[in-house]
């Protein structure tokens, strides 16, 4: 771990190969959205996941929530077994908590769920309304659904009124409800919801109802359209969506149509898609292709719903890999299944489901040292951020960068930051003034830290910033944690390095010297400053005094270019722990023509798949 870095650079000769110039260049791209909630609202749609009291209290979990998501489910705390646990004793408390958070963060909610009967999942019906006498069940039904549908009325974007009453056959499930009253019960408790509230969205739920034309799909169809055709209050059908990879049915655009052209909505209710996983801790993919698999199902879900006017959104079912249920209900190893892996950072699926919004990967991913040990240079005080001499606790401090080991640091995939065999750590409970020190490496959230395309070094579990102590820029000057906000003061650059193709073995290269619009290409690494990339605290990728850039409206198969540097978001970059560039603006990544490996190879943008041609390290 104490691998120093130099900035020292010997002069070069003139590249080999001589490049053509743009002759002109349009003007600078407009940022794209770069979250999910940003670009499915921009689309007109919603995209969100859940919230349960356990996540609620995790800050990471919490803020990446309400960073992505514009509408939250509560996972059990709505259910009857939470709200209603013993006959006319309403529990409000967790499913308020939740609401009252989501409202707070500017965020809708869809209430989950009001009548459901699963025989896997047994408890979740209270025990004393399955041992009901048939003809007092109505009238329980009746009055859950008048309570809870009052007590939230206003408050909800919508209700998953009855969830899952169908086998996989499309026959009815035979839950205390259908003996009562047969198939009755689900326009009797419609009826009560829309009394209780007249101004929220009721929904059927149910999943394996996604793809055309199976025994599920048709059955909830002919439901839905029965219902409608009877004057029964009915607003959309949710499609759950839980999925494995490879198994996304094929016709899940024209099922949505053929619901929506009874009149109603449709939404992507509880949206997952697993692989098999090594252990279900860390849920590493056996097949690592499935990841991109799941990217590509994920992209044509999003599409679908874009295509039809009256899909309004889309939620996975968790906040990330590290809270969905799959690996806790699947038998055998299973998991992966959601946008955010267990440390709760993007997965190729991510950047699908941003493109395919529209937008572009920013400042909400981060950015990596791509493997390579880097100083992290203070954009105000031009001085690197150090480690003393000392054991655990020590406080880090600005001092000369001199490239020794105590400043040099590794942003590990994992989130940590680590030198010195020690990681950056956030004391437990930090408020703004305490001590950014380092500590014995342990995993735990409190040593994961984000290095945003704004430059802020961001510890995500308590959402403070590096700062040095009082805006001083002297050697010595102590580094705290501070409330984040952009400014020279906070902003850290990476040390100068060249950018490797994992496939190639060969360097990302400009002219010596190069002018404007002058071409990205590899080329044999030779240590010169055409080859030497910095990524500043501007999340700009900088080289000779120009900026990494691509023409307005940059599509994939866009050449790359040198161009003076002026802060758009064409000019913004996010270097992933996958080893992928990914451009702000256009949410595409940094790959070579054709995946050509050879010296010229033109650099160009390309949609985000996560080959060997768009991997790169330092």
């Amino acid at each position: 771990m104490s691998r120093s870095v130099t900035s020292a650079l010997r002069a070069g000769a003139a590249c080999a190969l001589a490049l053509g110039l743009f002759s002109a260049v349009a003007p600078p791209a407009a940022a794209a959205p770069t979250t999910l909630k940003e670009a499915a609202q921009a689309k007109g749609r919603y995209f969100g996941g859940i919230m349960s009291s356990n996540s609620l209290n995790n800050p990471t979990a919490t803020s990446l929530a309400a960073r992505e998501f514009g509408v939250i489910t509560p996972e059990n705390e709505m259910k009857w077994d939470t709200s209603e646990p013993s006959p006319g004793n309403f529990n409000y408390g967790p499913g308020d908590r939740i609401q009252e958070w989501a409202a707070g963060k500017g965020m809708k909610v869809r209430g989950h769920t009001l009548v459901w009967y699963n025989p896997d999942v047994e408890s979740q019906l209270p025990a004393w309304v399955k041992q009901l006498p048939l003809q007092q069940v109505r009238g329980a039904m009746e009055n859950h659904v008048t309570q809870l549908v009052k007590h939230y009325k206003g408050k909800l974007l919508a209700w998953d009124v009855v969830n899952e009453p169908f086998n996989d056959d499309g026959s009815y499930r035979n839950s205390v409800f259908y003996q009562a009253m047969g198939k009755d019960y689900i326009a009797i408790a419609l009826r009560a919801a829309r009394a209780a509230d007249p101004d929220v969205k009721l929904y059927l739920n149910d999943y394996n109802t996604e793809g055309d034309n199976s025994p599920k799909s048709n059955a909830m169809y002919n439901l839905a359209k029965q219902l409608k055709a009877d004057g029964v209050p009915l607003d959309g059908i949710g499609l759950e969506s839980h999925f494995e990879v490879g198994t996304v049915p094929s016709t899940i655009q024209s099922n949505m149509q053929r619901l929506t052209g009874l009149g109603l909505d449709v939404a992507v209710t509880e949206y997952d898609n697993r692989m098999q996983v090594k252990e279900k801790q860390n849920q590493t993919p056996v097949n690592p292709g499935d990841l991109n698999t799941q990217a590509t199902e994920t992209k044509n879900l999003v599409t679908a719903c874009l295509n039809v006017a009256r899909c309004v959104g889309m939620s996975q079912w968790a906040v990330g890999d590290a809270d969905n249920w799959v690996p806790l209900f699947f038998p055998g190893s299973w998991g992966s299944a959601t946008l955010f892996d267990v440390n709760y950072q993007p997965k190729p699926a991510y950047y699908a489901a941003l493109n395919a919004f529209g937008g572009g990967s920013g400042g909400g991913q981060g950015s990596t040292s791509l493997g390579a040990y880097v100083w992290l240079v203070g954009a105000k005080s031009g001085r690197c951020l150090d480690v003393p001499a000392g054991g655990d606790g020590t406080q880090l401090q600005l001092w000369d960068c001199t490239g020794s080991s105590s400043q040099s640091f590794l942003l590990h995939a994992d989130g940590s930051v680590r030198g010195g065999g020690k990681c950056l750590d956030a004391p437990n409970g930090a408020a703004p003034g305490w001590n950014l020190q380092v500590w014995s490496c342990s995993g735990a959230a409190n040593q994961k830290w984000t290095l945003t395309t704004d430059g802020n070094l961001r510890s995500n579990s308590s959402g403070l910033c590096a700062d040095p102590w009082g805006g001083a820029t002297g050697n010595g000057t102590k580094l705290v944690l501070w409330n984040c906000y952009v400014g020279a003061n906070q902003q850290w650059s990476f040390s100068s390095r060249p950018l490797i193709g994992d496939n190639s073995g060969r360097c990302l290269d400009v002219p010596l010297n190069g002018a404007n619009g002058s071409l990205g290409q590899l080329w044999d690494c030779w240590a010169s400053p055409n080859q030497t990339f910095t990524l500043t605290y501007d999340g700009s990728l900088r080289v000779q005094g120009k900026c990494l850039d691509f023409p307005t409206g940059g599509a994939p198969g866009t050449n790359l270019q040198i161009w003076d540097c002026g802060g758009t978001a064409n000019q913004k970059w996010t270097l992933t722990s996958a080893g992928t560039i990914v451009n702000l603006a256009s949410g595409l990544c940094l790959d070579t023509s054709y995946g050509a490996t050879g010296n010229g190879a033109r650099a160009i943008l390309w949609t985000c798949h996560g080959g060997a041609s768009q991997k790169w390290h330092m």
